[in-house]
Formats: structure tokens, C-alpha cells, sequence
């Protein structure tokens, strides 16, 4: 069965299954409950996802408290959703909360925090707070490229946010290296035709044209 199947039967079973029989089966109406805020996100239907998410949220808040891992990924949902409307103060709330979670459990310098890490410095940029920014990208890309090697796609990824972050301050003559890095592990890894490839292209000449002013 195909997870957009999946999906479909979720909602039908969320929408007619006898209020009676759901309440008796409540871990099943929180899995049905969670697998359509999830599909109505991919769906881009962010005001119906944010109410299903929010109930997610506070269901395993009071099962396993505040500070829970299982609770990364909502927060970090419900931060993606904020964000995609710019409110960013809200999403900051959010991503931060996962953040902390997430280097609680796994340490400074884990692998596994690199998502929250970025999340934070993407609100940072979006909120043209450079230099909070800077460090947090500066961080998940010493993380990814200790972690996966010099050479990762993960690794190009970090690289370009990392420029992107140096662009924004002014400071062209660090980020252009930086892009040129990425773009050869895009170029070896996706290919020169793959959109991520030609978005970091993209990002280094718009740099060098600006340092050329």
C-alpha cells in the first residue's frame, strides 16, 4: 500500500468512523490524527496542518513531558509552518525549543542536531540577523563535514549556507571560496544540470557580481 494511500485512508477513517469507536481506540485516532497534519503539510494546506499538529503536540506533551525527543519533529512541523508565513518569532519558538531538545540529548556536536541548527539560522537570515546566523551555520558545517566527510553532498549543502550567511554581512571574499567549494562538490556529486548544483552557481555569481562593485 502506497503512503498517499495511506494517507487517503487516514482521512476517510478520521472523518467517518463513529465518534463512540475513535475515543474507544484513542492512540489510533492520535495516529490518524498525525498522519493527515502530516499529509495536509506536504500539501501545503498549512492552516488546517497547524491546528492537527498542535494537537500532537500537547498529546505527547502530556505523555512524555516538555522536553521529550519524541517531540522534535512536531516542534520542529510546526516551526516549518510558521516560518513559511514569516511569522518568525514564532517559528524561532519553536525551532529553538527542538534545538535545545535535541542538543540535550545528543551533545554539541552531533550529527543529529544539524537540522535544528539550520532552522534557527534560516529564521536568523530571514530576519536579516547576520550575525546570529553566522555562527549556527558555521557550526552545522564543521558537524557535517566531521561527521560525513569533506566530500558528503550534505557537505555543499552547509557550504552554501555558510557563504550565503558571509554574502549577506559583505563579506564577499569569504563566501566566494566557500561557493566555489560547494559548487565542485555539487558539480562531482548531483552533476552540473541538478537544480541543487545550479542554485549554488547561481548564489556564486550573484556574489562575485556584487564584490565587483
Amino acid at each position: 500500500m502506497s503512503n498517499i494511500t495511506l494517507l487517503l485512508l487516514s482521512a476517510v477513517l478520521l472523518l467517518v468512523v463513529p465518534i463512540g469507536l475513535m475515543l474507544f481506540y484513542k492512540p489510533l485516532v492520535f495516529h490518524v490524527s498525525r498522519l493527515l497534519a502530516s499529509f495536509l503539510h506536504k500539501q501545503g494546506r498549512f492552516d488546517q496542518a497547524l491546528p492537527l499538529h498542535l494537537k500532537t503536540l500537547a498529546r505527547l506533551e502530556k505523555r512524555f513531558g516538555k522536553s521529550h525527543f519524541k517531540l522534535v519533529d512536531t516542534l520542529n512541523s510546526i516551526g516549518d509552518i510558521h516560518a513559511a508565513k514569516k511569522q518568525h518569532d514564532k517559528a524561532m519558538d519553536y525551532y529553538q525549543r527542538a534545538l535545545a531538545i535535541q542538543e540535550r540529548k545528543y551533545g554539541q556536536d552531533h550529527m543529529n542536531i544539524v537540522d535544528c541548527l539550520n532552522n534557527v539560522a534560516d529564521v536568523y537570515r530571514s530576519q536579516g540577523r547576520h550575525d546570529n546566523s553566522l555562527p549556527l551555520y558555521k557550526r552545522a558545517f564543521e558537524i557535517t563535514e566531521s561527521s560525513l566527510g569533506k566530500d558528503h553532498p550534505n557537505v555543499a549543502m552547509s557550504l552554501d549556507n555558510l557563504a550565503g550567511a558571509y554574502h549577506a554581512k559583505g563579506q564577499h571574499d569569504i563566501a566566494l571560496p566557500l561557493y566555489a567549494r560547494a559548487l565542485d562538490i555539487a558539480q562531482r556529486k548531483f552533476g552540473k544540470k541538478h537544480d541543487q548544483t545550479q542554485a549554488i552557481a547561481e548564489h556564486q555569481a550573484f556574489c562575485a557580481q556584487r564584490m565587483s562593485k
